[in-house]
């Protein structure tokens, strides 16, 4: 959604109610576009706050990126179709965004530094034009380790903007 640029006061209230479980003033700047998410455990939930760079993408091209977003999981490497995209992401911190080939790519989840797999997402479709974010979610302890893939902003490059994904 677009708004002024300012000090905005927000609140993460669970779907059946009660109290806030997150409470933070975001400071957002004018003609800058940003995701914000909230992670961490129940306990110490807090908004992680992204920054969006939107610059063009060719039609055989898309964009990646990822956040890590499981608590209790180590610092993990992203492989895409057995070579290294990113390298030593820790929790609450997000990548730069890579370009790929579009098509379907096998994604890799590994414990940085190992060839072991802590997740397997095996063909991805990344559609041509289009930025994604990938986000590690879940927790090791409770076995509930996943992936989301969003899509982000596709490019439309006959009018040389961004529109919604």
């Amino acid at each position: 959604m677009e708004i002024d640029s300012g000090s905005y006061d927000v609140e993460v209230v669970p779907e059946a109610g009660g109290d806030a479980v997150i409470s933070a003033t975001l400071a957002l700047d004018d003609e800058t576009d940003y995701t914000v998410l909230a992670v961490g455990m129940l306990s110490d939930i807090e908004p992680l706050v992204l920054t969006d760079d939107r610059p063009s993408i060719d039609d055989d091209s898309s964009r990646v990126r990822f956040v890590h977003t499981a608590p209790d999981a180590p610092a993990v490497d992203i492989v895409a179709d057995g070579a290294t995209l990113f390298e030593e992401i820790t929790f609450g911190a997000s990548t730069e965004f890579a370009t790929v080939e579009s098509g379907r790519h096998d994604i890799d989840v590994r414990p940085n530094g190992s060839d072991d797999v802590a997740l397997n997402r095996p063909g991805i479709k990344f559609d041509g034009a289009t930025a994604y974010t990938v986000l590690a979610t879940g927790t090791l302890a409770g076995e509930t380790l996943d992936a989301t893939v969003a899509a982000d902003y596709v490019w439309a490059e006959a009018d040389d903007r961004v529109a919604p994904a």
